[in-house]
């Protein structure tokens, strides 16, 4: 076996250690994570968010917490902290291409296009993922809007790109995507300044 071989091997394995220790602590605090899962469901989204503090002051690496908490900031049009409770997403779980499609569309949103189309690269690299052709249709929509420039070197994300794994292959993930409408996008006003 060669070496690539057993790194892959390693890091299946690490995947699959990875995912009961996520679940134990979901199961631990269903009916605290059900109830923020139904105030955020019911358009709650502030009481959402308590909830969502309530369950992390206990387990600040609870991820149904988080998934429930970043789904509402983004709602709510808090991309800084969206972008922030994603950093915590995936260093708990690498895996998942969702929290890199939606870290890319937070981005876009905060206008910085070359950091997004690092994020959508990071999401299109899992081969057997349900959201790689819309990370790929960003991708391609950024270099029609940037050019050739914005393909010279992927930007690091602080926070995120120092601990992702080399291999980026899940056939398992659980889709986790919080998808952008007109109606989300932030609107800017403009004031004539006195002559």
């Amino acid at each position: 076996m060669d070496s690539e071989e057993g790194r892959l091997e390693m890091l299946n394995k690490n995947k699959e250690n990875l995912a009961p220790a996520l679940r134990d602590r979901t199961v631990r605090s269903g009916g605290a994570l059900f109830r923020a899962k139904s105030l955020f469901d019911a358009g709650d989204l502030a009481a959402a968010l308590l909830a969502t503090e309530q369950i992390l002051e206990s387990d600040p690496d609870h991820l149904g917490a988080l998934e429930v908490r970043v789904r509402a900031l983004w709602r709510l049009g808090d991309f800084p902290a969206v972008l922030r409770t994603l950093r915590r997403l995936t260093a708990l779980n690498p895996y998942e291409p969702g929290y890199f499609l939606m870290q890319g569309n937070s981005l876009g949103m905060l206008g910085r296009p070359v950091e997004a189309r690092s994020a959508y690269q990071r999401c299109a690299e899992f081969a057997c993922s349900p959201v790689r052709e819309e990370a790929l249709a960003s991708i391609a929509e950024i270099d029609l809007q940037l050019g050739p420039s914005s393909r010279l070197a992927p930007v690091p994300i602080p926070g995120v790109s120092e601990f992702l794994p080399d291999v980026a292959d899940s056939t398992d993930s659980v889709v986790f995507v919080e998808r952008a409408t007109v109606e989300d996008r932030p609107v800017w006003a403009t004031a004539a300044r006195p002559s």
